[in-house]
């Protein structure tokens, strides 16, 4: 990769991201613009299938892809799909989780909050409303419940946790059985992703 677009690239990414990231970061994604370039020059077109989720649920790290592929097109002359700000999001989302969890598993992570947004939606019957400050908080909560999943990390139990659950299956009964309708859809998943309840 020529080493302008690199310096244009990793300098727009470290003033634009406010959040700790690994420096990792740059070697992924110096391979991949490296593979993005040449599969472009060999005339495959790779699609991706979250480009729409990816957009939605990491709006800051999808804007610097979108970002990253004006800048390639400016400093090579070549136009990548948008699909690339994608990829290039997923690159950043992982490098902003401790030691990475990959990019298969930032892919996981976001169908798994895709997939949540619908039963939640289904369940009570409503459009959430992608504007709205609650819409960002359940977001958040859903990027760090659905790396656990995909982590297989569990909650232990304790007397606290116990109470808060107990107070929470009272005041707020009906989310507390749509989290039992996650909970139960997932559990019958092939995927094997065991789900504690405390998550």
């Amino acid at each position: 990769m020529k080493s302008i677009l690199w310096i244009e690239l990793s300098k727009n990414i470290r003033l634009s991201l406010t959040k700790k990231f690994s420096d990792m970061l740059y070697v992924s994604l110096c391979d991949h613009i490296h593979y993005a370039l040449k599969n472009y020059a060999d005339g495959i077109s790779v699609r991706n299938d979250l480009l729409n989720e990816i957009s939605h649920f990491y709006p800051d790290e999808y804007k610097l892809g979108v970002q990253g592929v004006q800048i390639i097109n400016e400093e090579t002359g070549v136009e990548l799909p948008i699909d690339e700000a994608g990829f290039i999001a997923m690159h950043i989302i992982n490098s902003e989780t401790e030691n990475g969890i990959g990019t298969a598993n930032v892919r996981k992570v976001t169908i798994i909050i895709d997939e949540i947004l619908k039963i939640i939606s289904n369940y009570f019957n409503v459009e959430i409303d992608e504007k709205s400050l609650v819409y960002f908080r359940l977001i958040s909560h859903l990027k760090y419940f659905a790396r656990n999943i995909v982590i297989h990390h569990e909650f232990g139990s304790d007397d606290k946790n116990e109470a808060l659950l107990n107070m929470l299956m009272e005041a707020y009964k009906d989310a507390y059985l749509c989290a039992i309708n996650i909970k139960t859809i997932y559990s019958c998943k092939s995927m094997k992703w065991k789900l504690a309840m405390r998550n």
